[in-house]
């Protein structure tokens, strides 16, 4: 599981040219499956472009890089385009939780990711806590919508083992969730 500012802030790598193309600025998921659609890419250099790229085209997102099988499958000059059913994460930031009740939860900070780069896990929200997705959190454009029960594990920023406790929670062995 991988924080989404960590992935924007990766260099992404193409295996077969040896060359640096770029970061990841963004990526579209969808809002039902929390499956990550494509991924948008800020090429480097002063006239910087963007460009797209589907999930699929991503062959390992590592602790400093991300690569890609060939540049070739990056479109170039593409425009954010935003779809029914899905969402882009920054534009996530910022969203508010509610409980079945209406009454606002929190407000989502940051989503986190699934290793292989391919889907949406968790939430990161208020009060240093992460919520873990699953088919019974309702995600919405305009927010999400949480189920009577749900995992909820709290993290302190400054615990030095805060990476493995999450991902503990995520594999499902942390005991401080309730």
């Amino acid at each position: 599981m991988i924080s989404m500012q960590k992935t924007f802030s990766s260099l992404l790598i193409s295996q077969k040219e040896g060359i640096v193309i770029g970061k990841l600025e963004d990526f579209l998921f969808n809002l039902e499956t929390h499956q990550i659609k494509g991924w948008l890419i800020k090429r480097g250099g002063l006239f910087s472009s963007l460009g797209g790229i589907d999930s699929d085209a991503i062959v390992l997102c590592g602790r400093d890089v991300i690569l890609i099988d060939t540049v070739e499958s990056i479109e170039w000059d593409v425009k954010r385009v935003s779809h029914k059913k899905s969402s882009w994460a920054s534009q996530y930031k910022g969203k508010k939780l509610i409980q079945r009740n209406g009454q606002v939860f929190a407000e989502i900070q940051r989503l986190f990711i699934s290793e292989d780069a391919k889907s949406v896990v968790g939430l990161e929200i208020g009060d240093e806590r992460v919520i873990k997705l699953n088919q019974y959190i309702v995600l919405r454009p305009d927010g999400g919508v949480l189920p009577r029960k749900y995992d909820i594990v709290s993290v302190a920023s400054d615990d030095e083992n805060l990476w493995t406790k999450i991902r503990g929670f995520f594999a499902g062995d942390d005991e401080d969730v309730r």
